[in-house]
């Protein structure tokens, strides 16, 4: 219900507000508030359950003790190679990043002659 008030209304400010720089489309407004009314309300709805799981009615903390310790090692396995692959992931853009770095300091001379030949001035 809050979702469907906040929409309506962002419809009806958008109908009746005309801005100098242009009028404002009510579909693009609807869309633009109800974005943000679900994420809050989701938002919201997280916050208060203190869980994804448990919002929707599910105990995971129990699901998980009736798994077999092959499933727990596996999935505890799965999450460590994801974290890792991440970190290599950041890794190699730091060390890219770095690399780039480096030539432009290496070939500075040849950047400021090649802006200074095509007199690109002020």
């Amino acid at each position: 219900m809050f979702v469907l008030i906040v929409v309506l209304a962002a419809v009806q400010l958008a109908a009746w507000v005309d801005t100098p720089f242009g009028a404002t489309s009510p579909v693009w407004a609807a869309a633009a508030a109800g974005g943000i009314a679900v994420l809050a309300s989701a938002g919201g709805c997280v916050w208060e359950a203190r869980s994804v799981t448990r919002m929707f009615g599910m105990d995971m903390d129990e699901r998980i003790d009736r798994w077999s310790a092959r499933i727990k090692w596996t999935g505890s396995y799965l999450w460590a190679v994801t974290r890792a692959g991440a970190v290599a992931a950041a890794a190699s853009l730091a060390l890219a990043g770095t690399l780039f770095a480096v030539v432009v300091l290496v070939q500075w001379i040849d950047i400021a002659n090649a802006y200074q030949q095509a007199e690109a001035g002020w």
